[in-house]
């Protein structure tokens, strides 16, 4: 089995909205800022475990606002090592369709989600989402966003460049917000650690905070300041149990 770096670069807002590869797909080549962390990946076992997948959801920035962009250094680097997906498209142009459509297949616009509503002022949200698929098969899973601060937490908070709700699909569904789902959505503090820990969730959805998004969404969510954050937090990723155990990231 291999150990994958699977990078897309997801464009909330822009008309073209991924780049970068395919779930399963292995790298051409390790990533200059990765060397030395392959190096040290344990030797292959012979007996299968979950795949381990993580969902990083970055903002506002198409493909051609990323690919061969100076300012974003890091993500050209993954994109030249590994493969590249470049015909998936966003379903709208704020925030929250797109977020909604990742996790339950459905942009739920007649809800006037085109206007970045808050759970408590959007129309009625419901259906099946990955979290309630996840939770009935018993496939543990976690979903992290920036510094919310508590548990499935359904107002900003941080500032501008802080917690946006819009970034937390899962809290507009009640499911999620009243039961056994809303322990898995948590502040992203404890990530890195719960990656490190002896059971790790075979699911991770990440949404980082406003500031390290590169969305231009705030004066310090540039797209400078957000690849500058990949480019500590995914090696940080790849040195950790969870990617070292079938982990794939996409991006």
């Amino acid at each position: 089995r291999h150990h994958h770096l699977v990078v897309f670069v997801l464009s909330i807002l822009a008309v073209a909205t991924w780049s970068c590869s395919t779930v399963g797909a292995s790298p051409r080549k390790t990533p200059n800022s990765a060397k030395g962390i392959s190096a040290r990946l344990p030797p292959v076992k012979t007996r299968a475990k979950p795949p381990h997948i993580m969902l990083i959801v970055m903002e506002n920035q198409g493909f051609s606002n990323i690919i061969g962009n100076q300012s974003s250094p890091y993500v050209n680097n993954l994109a030249r090592h590994y493969l590249t997906a470049t015909n998936d498209f966003a379903r709208a142009h704020p925030s929250l369709p797109n977020y909604l459509e990742l996790i339950s297949g459905h942009a739920y616009l007649s809800a006037g989600t085109s206007t970045d509503c808050a759970p408590n002022a959007c129309g009625p949200i419901t259906g099946t989402t990955l979290a309630d698929q996840l939770q009935k098969a018993h496939v543990p899973w976690r979903a992290y966003l920036g510094s919310m601060p508590r548990p499935c937490d359904t107002q900003n908070a941080g500032g501008s460049g802080g917690y946006g709700v819009r970034h937390n699909p899962f809290v507009y569904f009640p499911q999620a917000r009243h039961g056994v789902l809303c322990r898995n959505i948590v502040p992203a503090s404890s990530l890195l650690a719960n990656l490190n820990a002896k059971s790790t969730p075979d699911f991770v959805f990440f949404a980082p905070n406003i500031c390290n998004d590169g969305g231009n969404d705030a004066p310090c969510s540039t797209l400078q300041n957000g690849d500058r954050y990949l480019s500590k937090f995914i090696p940080s990723v790849m040195r950790s149990h969870w990617f070292r155990s079938a982990g794939t990231v996409i991006l």
